[in-house]
């Protein structure tokens, strides 16, 4: 199995630093997720744009195995949709794989449950209805509608199915790629149909990005009765302490990316474990 990460620079360019802390701890977990994962995965592959390429593997040093730049064609899309990158790596893979967020780190290899999966992810997220739920599937079919917007045949029915659910994609991959090179084709139009584009920034703070990555995935393959082999089995046990240790993985989800004491881990981690890139990492940031 072929591990697969992917970077689209653009929205970088407004916040170097992505979600993390500073510029510096997102390039830290550029080089602990590389470098835990292909202890077990040694077959790499960076799915990115030129920009990403020179930033990761011309400065950064990260010996990608297969690099490619397709995410150039991406210019004008509009940088609020972050998961676009994402979305292209999924469906142009051509062999089984499993794509790794950057703020992801493998300190075992995967259940051999996933690596055989059709479909594999990191968990179920159940957390749909209601007014604090980051999932609004449903004001979503409505204001797209209204609109005269695109939404993918499957979103109708799929509001009806219960629990309601979406896949969180820290972990993404399988062996079924005509389904997940179709699934990405219909997420990327969701986004970016030039109606719906309008219509989302009506929706914010909503984000469009993980009802097209993880809740479209979940409708689709519920219609194809394709069930994902997860990691965890629910969001709950995902996030529970000490699970993450058990299975030997660490996902650093959204505030944990900015927490500073975390971010001391991260680097005392990488300055002991990778001191090379530490030191790359050093004279970039400073």
């Amino acid at each position: 199995m072929q591990a697969v990460w992917s970077l689209w620079s653009r929205p970088l360019r407004d916040a170097p630093s992505g979600r993390w802390l500073s510029a510096r701890h997102h390039l830290l977990g550029w080089v602990l997720s590389f470098e835990t994962v292909r202890r077990h995965y040694p077959r790499t592959k960076l799915v990115t744009d030129s920009h990403g390429a020179r930033l990761l593997v011309e400065q950064l040093g990260l010996e990608f195995e297969a690099v490619e730049t397709p995410l150039d064609a991406l210019a004008e899309v509009d940088r609020r949709f972050w998961a676009i990158g994402k979305l292209h790596a999924y469906g142009a893979q051509r062999e089984p794989f499993v794509h790794i967020d950057a703020d992801v780190f493998l300190w075992r290899r995967l259940p051999p449950a996933l690596e055989q999966a059709e479909l594999l992810a990191q968990n179920p997220e159940f957390a749909i209805a209601g007014l604090h739920s980051d999932y609004q599937p449903a004001a979503v079919f409505r204001q797209l509608g209204a609109a005269g917007g695109w939404l993918p045949p499957v979103w109708r029915g799929f509001l009806e199915h219960r629990p309601q659910h979406a896949l969180c994609c820290g972990i993404f991959g399988g062996r079924a790629l005509d389904f997940i090179a179709d699934y990405s084709e219909q997420a990327i139009r969701l986004l970016t149909t030039p109606t719906n584009v309008a219509s989302w920034r009506t929706l914010a703070p909503l984000d469009p990005n993980i009802h097209a990555e993880q809740y479209l995935l979940a409708a689709l393959a519920h219609q194809r009765s394709l069930t994902a082999a997860c990691l965890f089995a629910s969001e709950q046990v995902a996030y529970r302490p000490g699970a993450g240790r058990a299975v030997g993985f660490t996902h650093l989800l959204g505030p944990a990316k900015r927490h500073p004491e975390l971010m001391k881990r991260l680097e005392a981690r990488v300055r002991r474990d990778y001191p090379q890139r530490w030191a790359r990492v050093q004279a970039m940031t400073t």
